[in-house]
């Protein structure tokens, strides 16, 4: 039996390949939107701030090399750390990076220190 079997299938494999593809036209279908707006509204222009920051912890250390966390204005990186007088850092938010030092106020939180690896971040109180 397996020696008709083989010949068998070799042979409707062969004919199914050669038999003709019909091809059928290409239909394509129109897709439409509608919008709806208010009378006299125009939506916001977008600001690439974050809408909602999640938690909002009263402390955040920020770590050389580490992963960037959320902030109101964007992710926020540290990209590196000086030490000259004083320590200062260089801080990437949403893409735009600034020298920061200790006491300076981002995104409503205020740097209480910075030191070889790391930053550390408290938020102000209202």
């Amino acid at each position: 039996m397996g020696r008709k079997f083989i010949p068998g299938l070799l042979t409707v494999v062969f004919l199914s390949s050669c038999s003709s593809y019909k091809e059928k036209p290409a239909v394509r279908e129109r897709v439409t939107e509608e919008v709806s707006s208010e009378a006299g509204s125009s939506p916001a222009p977008s600001s690439g701030e974050a809408v909602f920051v999640y938690g909002n912890p009263d402390k955040i250390i920020l770590t050389l090399g580490g992963e960037a966390l959320l902030l109101p204005s964007g992710y926020a990186r540290l990209a590196g750390v000086v030490k000259g007088e004083e320590w200062s850092a260089c801080l990437e938010i949403g893409g735009r990076e600034q020298a920061v030092a200790v006491g300076e106020v981002i995104d409503g939180y205020r740097i209480k220190s910075i030191s070889g690896k790391n930053m550390d971040l408290c938020r102000l109180k209202n």
